[in-house]
């Protein structure tokens, strides 16, 4: 038996009618020379002299100290004047949005103002940029944003000094600052 006889032509079958392309600009595109893989030391150039972490983590632990004292604080207030609080979902969102909003004005106030935090002070160190200079106050209040940065990516931040060659913190990257010992 034959095939069928159609009249229309099946999908394999059409002629394809294609527009030209259209005028591309890629190849006005300039690709940059490839940067060096290892980049040393240059000549004059000295390695950053951060804080042993060990000071860095006692100065830590005592604005947490600081931080955790205002938010129970902060707590026990409430609690008395709301008679009792029941633990809800909303009520730890708002908790945690607290929290960060005191970490953040801490850090703001300290760094900003104070040119250092408490923690800072009682382990004796200061912050200062990668040129040996004394940081602006924008640039300490850029500082204490990319902190709390640190701290809201679960502590990810601080942990990178741990992997760092220079024990640089997300925070001291992204400022160009770093804490040294005074």
């Amino acid at each position: 038996l034959a095939e069928p006889i159609v009249d229309q032509l099946r999908i394999f079958e059409a002629i394809e009618d294609l527009q030209p392309p259209l005028p591309s600009h890629l190849n006005e595109i300039e690709i940059a020379p490839a940067e060096p893989t290892h980049i040393g030391l240059q000549e004059n150039e000295v390695p950053l002299q951060t804080a042993p972490l060990e000071q860095r983590v006692y100065a830590a632990a005592v604005d947490a100290a600081i931080l955790i004292a205002a938010m129970g604080l902060f707590g026990i207030t409430a609690e008395f004047f709301a008679n009792s609080l029941p633990m809800t979902k909303p009520l730890v969102e708002s908790i945690a949005i607290c929290g960060f909003l005191l970490l953040t004005i801490y850090y703001l106030l300290t760094l900003s103002l104070g040119r250092g935090t408490a923690g800072m002070r009682a382990s004796g160190l200061q912050v200062t940029t990668f040129l040996n200079q004394t940081p602006s106050r924008n640039l300490m209040r850029c500082r204490a944003l990319a902190t709390v940065l640190s701290y809201a990516a679960m502590g990810m931040g601080f942990a990178w000094a741990l992997i760092d060659e220079d024990r640089l913190c997300w925070h001291d990257r992204i400022t160009h600052t770093y804490l040294t010992s005074k």
